[in-house]
């Protein structure tokens, strides 16, 4: 049984979207989904639940805390593997959205293959960019004192000058950073993107949780990439499934001012580069 998890939080037009879009698929006879709101307290998860009440394979978990990306998720994975007996769990941001006819039929041949990590084709509607699979940071420390730069640097911008600051210093350089050149081919052991993971076979057989739950945003694949290798769970990047996915909705949305919302990204980023070097520190990195 496949069990898609979506963690809701704020904007119900995405989660709507995004559990529409599932529902739409043929094939899905033997499927479920698990919508987890992560204590959005703002009435978009009570209007989720009057939509699909009457759909038996959609099932609603409240959180009584936002317990962020790692933790929030963990619950809907709990909830597919323990509770539904999935074997099959497709953890989606509420972001994403799925307009593959036979994008079931696809996941099924895949899984059947052996993989106990796949990564679909993500494809970022802004910019109709490929942001599977991902490049890990060279070094997370340098990350780590970056972040707290930019941190000091936007305490002390006025607000009008921190997205200025975002526009034409810190963007451009991130993304020179991040620049590579994206084959769309099949890639095994390779960190894929977070916006949609694929846990199957021997990973749900074995692991009670998808993510280290230590982080609140952020690195969650980093660190995903670096158990997986570990332990010897097999991944593949796999572009014959395809997800879209309209970056950043409910991150943007909890805060009005956007340098609140850089600090408070920053400050997640920071706290979870920390978790990553530490992990790090402790097996040695792949």
């Amino acid at each position: 049984m496949i069990s898609f998890v979506i963690l809701h939080y704020l904007v119900s037009a995405d989660t709507q979207k995004c559990i529409d879009s599932i529902l739409a698929l043929p094939d899905t006879s033997d499927c479920s989904i698990v919508v987890v709101d992560n204590h959005s307290n703002n009435g978009s998860f009570e209007e989720i639940k009057k939509i699909y009440s009457d759909n038996t394979n959609v099932y609603m978990i409240a959180n009584k805390h936002n317990e962020g990306f790692a933790r929030g998720n963990n619950v809907g994975y709990s909830f597919s593997r323990d509770t539904l007996d999935a074997d099959t769990i497709v953890i989606i941001n509420n972001d994403c959205f799925i307009d593959q006819s036979d994008f079931i039929i696809r996941l099924r041949g895949i899984c059947e293959q052996g993989y106990d990590l796949i990564g679909p084709d993500i494809i970022n509607i802004k910019d109709n960019k490929h942001q599977s699979p991902t490049n890990p940071p060279a070094d997370y420390k340098k990350d780590y004192s970056h972040y707290s730069k930019l941190l000091t640097i936007y305490r002390a911008l006025p607000n009008f000058a921190a997205q200025v600051f975002y526009d034409y210093v810190e963007k451009p350089r991130s993304a020179k950073a991040k620049e590579a050149s994206h084959r769309i081919l099949r890639q095994t052991d390779v960190q894929l993107h977070g916006a949609c993971l694929i846990f199957a076979n021997q990973f749900v057989k074995n692991e009670e949780m998808a993510f280290n739950p230590n982080t609140f945003l952020y690195l969650e694949e980093d660190l995903l990439f670096q158990y997986c290798m570990r332990n010897d769970y097999s991944i593949v990047f796999d572009p014959d499934i395809k997800v879209k996915h309209n970056a950043s909705s409910s991150t943007n949305a909890r805060h009005s001012s956007f340098k609140k919302r850089r600090i408070n990204n920053l400050q997640h980023l920071k706290h979870s580069a920390s978790i990553v070097i530490d992990e790090i520190s402790r097996y040695g990195r792949y």
